[in-house]
């Protein structure tokens, strides 16, 4: 039966919030050298930058990695901890630290040709030179600079963003268009690049001479327009429209995005495919069908159509109806929650062999592959959204398969996938009062400590040794306060409930 605990304090809490506040701490005081940002990979003992990059982890990519910059998709999650913090412990240096975090990038980081912002899963702010940085740079020199969502930017963040710099902010929605090919049918590719829209001749496969992404057609097409970034889009477009509702221009950029995907269903449940011309490929991955990224969208436009309500409200209305008709779409492929096996990508009744299938893992992602909290994650969202008991119904299940199977002792599990298990326990305590699930975070959490924070600054997988933001320290950060405050005060929890994973 669900209880509220309100007014228990849990033992231990306060070790996990020390554990939090002693890396804040540290960062805050890294970030003193570079007008307020924090470097990305540093020695978590010291703080010191390595010479040379540390090798990966398994399943890492370098491209991935922001190694002598900052990179704000990284730290978000740990930023708006510092917000809840600052509120629940009376710290307001904590809120003022993450106010000069975001005010030093919105006002100095942002002005690039595109509009698009360094950040994401391929560039960054390049401490070092003061400049945009590449992770593709130190391996294929004389590669374009490329915005990469990464994940979703949620509405606080773009509203700090808009009140230091409202025209970054509406020209960031328009430079999303620099993500769309030229020429038809429609297409967009998830790479954009940074510089197009300046009077540079690109000279490289990646881009053509405007800097758009190539078009690649026959056996060798990729389209790269998951389903996942689009709703990224709608969400950035429409807190832009709704920050400025007589601007037609982003109305029309809104319309691109929210419309795309739909004209590329073929699924009678809107399960929507890996790519919108998958079938013009021979690989069967691309082929498949993505029910999380399908999820991810359906989410994305739920949480949109609240942001234009007031002034388009017929529209909120209908990408809300796209958004549970995706979302919903989740729950077409063939999971098997009996056996704790869902299901990230599904290759479809025709796929004799299998091969494009992916089960989440419930411990290890690697680049492609997620974990069962990634996909639990947005399924509370959903939940929050549409009050529908099959979201928090698949949760519970993907939360009962975490908590019967332990953490690997010889495993480098990366920082985010403890980070997201804690998190999706600790949502679940707060979304239904049952005990179960705050004392599961509870235990992962001192295991996290254990494991994670033997210094001041967390490293970025179990037996590893540095600091890297990549690897999702800040969602860690996040599940490890969230968890804590939760346990004090279920019905208090300032720290609130991070869906941008999704």
């Amino acid at each position: 039966m669900a209880t509220n605990d309100a007014a228990t304090t849990q033992p231990g809490t306060d070790t996990l919030l020390n554990g939090v506040l002693r890396a804040i701490d540290r960062l805050i005081e890294l970030g003193e050298n570079h007008a307020g940002l924090w470097p990305s990979i540093v020695d978590p003992a010291t703080g010191d930058k390595p010479a040379d990059m540390p090798d990966p982890i398994d399943g890492q990519r370098n491209g991935d990695r922001s190694f002598g910059g900052c990179n704000l998709m990284h730290d978000a999650p740990l930023l708006g901890t510092m917000y809840g913090l600052a509120e629940a412990l009376g710290k307001a240096h904590y809120a003022e630290a993450a106010d000069r975090y975001l005010k030093r990038f919105a006002m100095h980081c942002t002005n690039t040709p595109s509009g698009l912002f360094p950040w994401g899963e391929h560039a960054f702010w390049d401490l070092e030179h003061d400049a945009i940085g590449s992770s593709h740079q130190r391996e294929n020199p004389g590669y374009p600079y490329i915005h990469d969502h990464l994940r979703q930017a949620p509405v606080w963040l773009w509203q700090k963003l808009q009140q230091w710099n409202p025209d970054a902010v509406r020209k960031y929605a328009l430079g999303l268009q620099w993500h769309l090919k030229s020429g038809e049918p429609a297409e967009y590719s998830r790479h954009a690049c940074i510089h197009a829209g300046s009077n540079e001749v690109f000279d490289h496969p990646a881009v053509d001479a405007e800097g758009r992404p190539r078009r690649l057609v026959g056996a060798k097409h990729s389209a790269c327009d998951f389903p996942r970034h689009c709703g990224f889009y709608v969400l950035d477009t429409a807190f832009a429209a709704s920050q400025n509702p007589d601007d037609s221009a982003l109305w029309e950029m809104l319309d691109t995005w929210y419309n795309y995907w739909w004209r590329y269903a073929d699924h009678p449940e809107h399960l929507l495919r890996m790519e919108s011309r998958s079938t013009l490929t021979r690989d069967a991955a691309r082929q498949a069908y993505a029910p999380a990224q399908t999820m991810s969208l359906g989410l994305s436009l739920m949480e949109a159509s609240t942001l234009i309500a007031e002034f388009k409200p017929e529209l909120a209305a209908l990408m809300f109806e796209r958004g549970r008709l995706w979302a919903s779409a989740f729950f077409a492929a063939p999971h098997k929650p009996e056996r704790g096996q869902w299901y990230c990508i599904w290759g479809g009744d025709d796929d004799e062999d299998e091969s494009a299938d992916r089960i989440s893992s419930i411990w290890v992602s690697r680049y492609g592959y997620t974990t069962l909290s990634c996909l639990a994650i947005p399924c509370l969202g959903c939940y929050r959204l549409t009050g529908e008991e099959r979201y928090l119904r698949a949760a519970e299940s993907m939360g009962r398969s975490q908590l019967s199977v332990p953490m690997p002792d010889d495993v480098k599990v990366p920082a985010i996938d403890m980070g997201l298990a804690i998190s999706m326990l600790a949502d679940l305590y707060e979304q239904t009062g049952d005990r179960m699930w705050r004392d599961g975070a509870l235990r992962l959490s001192h295991q996290a400590i254990e494991r994670y924070l033997q210094n001041p600054l967390p490293v970025g997988a179990q037996g590893y040794a540095w600091y890297d933001s990549q690897m999702g320290s800040a969602y860690l950060l996040h599940g490890l306060a969230r968890t804590a405050l939760l346990a004090q005060d279920r019905d208090a929890c300032p720290v609130w409930a991070d869906y941008t994973t999704r």
